[in-house]
C-alpha cells in the first residue's frame, strides 16, 4: 500500500518545505530529530527521488547543520514499511470505540489529576460535545446528602380562598402552638414552619405587646431550643408571598437534586444519562452518598444490592417513573420503593489531588469506582506568557516550574497542568502570571519550604528572596520582577520586543 499521497513534485518544492521546518525548528515548535523522522516519514517517496543516498544533503539545502540524517532514513524506513505492506498504518479502530464505548466505559470514573490537566474538559468532550443527557453538582465542604438527593421544603401554594389571620392573644396563640406541635407524623421544625406562617399576624402583634418568639417556644414547647428562628423563616415565607391574604397557605414538597434528576431521568429513558460530579474530594462523601454508596456496586451495569428508599424520596420517585414505557425494573424501582442504580446511568467525577486532604476518600469507597490519571502535558495551543515585552513559551515553563515544585514535593500533586490559567487570545500576561500562577506557586508550594532549597523566587544577580509584594509597583505588576521568576527558571525568549 502507499501510505500516503507524495504532493512535493520537484526538488525545489522539497527544498522549500524542508527550510519551513527548520523555521520551525528554530521557533522551538519541533526538535531537528523529530523534525527528520516525521519528514521521512511523510515525504519518502520525494526524499528516494531527489536525495537518493544523500540524505545529509537536504539538511543543508533546508538550513540545518549536519547530523540528523540518520532520523531521515528511519523516517524513510518506516515509509518503505507501509509502502510494501511489511505492516499497516494507521490501525484500524472502530469509530465507536471511544472512551464512552458501551463495551469498554465505566458506569463509575473519577478522573484525577494536578490542578489545570483538563479533567472537567476531559468530560465535556465526551459528554456535553456529544449532547449527552446529563446532570451536574459541584461538592463543598457544606454539601450533605439532602444536597445530594433531594429533600422537604416548604412553598406557599394559593387555596383560591379569600382569607384572613385570626389575631390571637399571647396564651390563645401558645395553646394553637401546642397543637401544632402534637399533630401525627409532623417532625417539629415543619410545626414551627407551619405555626409561623400561619399564625404571622397574631405573633407580630404579641411581639408588639412586649413578648418575643423565644416565649412562645419556651411556653408551648416547654424546652429552651432555637426553635424560634424556624418559627421566624414560616413568618419569612409568609411576608415573601404575594398571595398574603388571599388564600394561601404554606405547603411541604419534595424538591429533587442532582442524584435524584439524574436517577429518574435514567429510567425513563433507554439513552444513557450522566450525573457529573465536579471536585469530589470537596466534600465528605460518606455524609453525601450515606446508603447510596451500597448502589455504586454493580454487575453488568445494574446496582447489585438494591437499597430502600425513604418514604418522601419514595414518593416523588413513583411519581415521576409512573410514565416510563421501560420493562426492565427490578422488584419495587418504578413504585420507588427500592432504589437500584440502571446500567445507562453514568457517575463520573472530578478529582483535583492538590485537595486530596480536604477529605480523605475511604478506600472501600474508592474501590467502587474506576480511576483515570489526567497526566500534565503539552496541549499544543501554542499559548505563550508575554511580560516586560518578551514572550516566553507557556508549557516550557509548565515544565521547568514543575521540575521545581517536584524537587521540593517529590510529588506531582501541586503541579500545575496546561490549563491553570486561561489565555486570553493565546496570550498569558503578566497580570495573570503573577496573580494566578505565582500567587498559587507561592502560597500553596514555596512558602512551605526553606528559601535557600529553590531558586524561582530570587532577586536579580542576588542571594535574596523575592517577597510576594516585589511583584507589585505604584499598585501594578512589575513586569521586571515578574520575569525575574523566568529568567531564575532559565527560559528562553524566543521573541524579544513584543508590543
Amino acid at each position: 500500500m502507499v501510505p500516503f499521497q507524495e504532493t512535493i513534485t520537484t526538488k525545489e518544492e522539497l527544498v522549500e518545505a524542508a527550510k519551513k521546518g527548520f523555521e520551525d525548528y528554530q521557533k522551538r515548535l519541533i526538535t531537528k530529530n523529530d523534525f527528520c523522522m516525521f519528514f521521512g516519514f511523510v515525504h519518502g517517496e520525494a526524499i528516494e527521488r531527489f536525495y537518493k543516498n544523500n540524505y545529509e544533503q537536504l539538511l543543508v539545502d533546508g538550513g540545518f547543520n549536519t547530523g540528523s540524517s540518520a532520523y531521515f532514513s528511519g523516517g524513510i524506513n518506516a515509509w518503505k514499511n507501509l509502502r510494501d505492506g511489511i505492516y499497516v498504518f494507521p490501525p484500524y479502530h472502530k469509530p465507536e470505540e471511544t472512551l464512552l464505548s458501551p463495551n469498554t466505559v465505566s458506569r463509575q470514573i473519577v478522573f484525577y489529576g494536578a490542578p489545570g490537566t483538563g479533567k472537567s474538559n476531559t468530560i465535556k468532550r465526551e459528554v456535553d460535545d456529544r449532547n449527552k443527557i446529563n446532570f451536574r453538582v459541584t461538592f463543598h465542604p457544606d454539601s450533605d446528602y439532602a444536597t445530594f438527593v433531594g429533600c422537604y421544603k416548604p412553598t406557599t401554594v394559593k387555596t383560591g380562598e379569600r382569607s384572613a389571620q385570626p389575631i390571637l392573644d399571647y396564651d390563645s396563640l401558645v395553646d394553637k402552638f401546642k397543637e401544632y406541635l402534637t399533630v401525627p407524623n409532623v417532625n417539629i421544625t415543619k410545626a414551627c414552619t407551619l405555626f409561623g406562617f400561619d399564625y404571622h399576624d397574631s405573633i407580630i402583634r404579641i411581639q408588639e405587646n412586649g413578648h418575643k418568639v423565644m416565649d412562645l417556644v419556651n411556653d408551648a414547647y416547654k424546652s429552651n431550643t432555637s426553635y424560634d428562628s424556624v418559627v421566624r423563616g414560616g413568618m419569612a415565607c409568609y411576608e415573601q408571598n404575594p398571595n398574603r391574604g388571599n388564600g394561601s397557605k404554606i405547603t411541604y414538597e419534595f424538591v429533587p437534586q442532582a442524584f435524584t434528576k439524574a436517577y429518574t431521568a435514567a429510567w425513563n429513558t433507554k439513552e444513557d444519562v450522566y450525573l457529573i460530579i465536579e471536585e469530589i474530594n470537596r466534600g465528605n462523601c460518606a455524609q453525601i452518598f450515606g446508603d447510596l454508596f451500597q448502589l455504586l456496586d454493580r454487575k453488568n451495569g445494574v446496582s447489585e444490592y438494591p437499597i430502600d428508599a425513604d418514604s418522601d424520596l419514595a414518593n416523588y420517585i413513583g411519581k415521576e417513573l409512573s410514565g416510563s414505557t421501560r420493562d426492565d425494573f427490578p422488584e419495587g424501582v418504578k413504585e420507588g420503593n427500592k432504589l437500584v442504580l440502571p446500567s445507562n446511568l453514568y457517575i463520573w467525577a472530578t478529582m483535583n489531588t492538590s485537595d486530596q486532604s480536604l477529605f480523605p476518600i475511604d478506600s472501600a469507597f474508592k474501590r467502587r469506582w474506576d480511576w483515570k490519571y489526567i497526566p500534565i502535558e503539552d496541549a499544543g495551543k501554542n499559548w505563550k506568557i508575554k511580560v516586560n515585552n518578551h514572550e516566553y513559551d507557556w508549557y516550557q515553563f509548565l515544565e521547568a516550574v514543575n521540575k521545581e515544585v517536584f524537587t521540593l514535593t517529590h510529588s506531582e500533586d501541586k503541579q500545575l497542568g496546561y490549563f491553570f490559567a486561561k489565555a486570553q487570545n493565546n496570550v498569558i500576561d503578566a497580570e495573570t502570571l503573577v496573580n494566578k500562577v505565582y500567587f498559587y506557586l507561592w502560597t500553596d508550594v514555596f512558602k512551605d519550604y526553606e528559601y535557600e532549597s529553590q531558586k524561582a523566587f530570587r532577586k536579580p544577580n542576588s542571594t535574596e528572596a523575592i517577597s510576594f509584594k516585589d511583584f507589585f509597583a505604584g499598585g501594578k505588576v512589575d513586569e521586571t520582577m515578574a520575569e525575574q521568576v523566568l529568567i531564575n527558571l532559565e527560559l528562553n525568549k524566543p521573541v524579544e520586543n513584543v508590543e
